[in-house]
C-alpha cells in the first residue's frame, strides 16, 4: 500500500515544508529526520516520493 505520493518536481518543496515543523517537544524529531532523509535521497536522484505503508515481511511474519 502507497501512504503517500509527490510527484519528482515536488519533492524539494515537500522537504522544506518538513524542515520547518515546529517540533516543541521532539516527539517527532526521529520521524522527521527519516522523512526528510528519504525525501533528500529523491530529490538527489531527481525521482519521485513515494511512502509505503504497512509492508508485510513473508520471511520475518511481521508488520514494517
Amino acid at each position: 500500500m502507497v501512504g503517500g505520493y509527490v510527484p519528482a518536481d515536488r519533492v524539494g518543496a515537500l522537504r522544506k515544508s518538513v524542515s520547518e515543523v515546529e517540533d516543541e517537544d521532539g516527539d517527532l524529531a526521529l520521524d522527521l529526520k527519516k522523512l526528510s532523509e528519504a525525501l533528500a535521497d529523491a530529490e538527489l536522484r531527481g525521482l519521485p516520493f513515494a511512502e509505503a505503508t504497512e509492508i508485510y515481511s513473508g520471511m520475518s511474519g511481521s508488520m514494517n
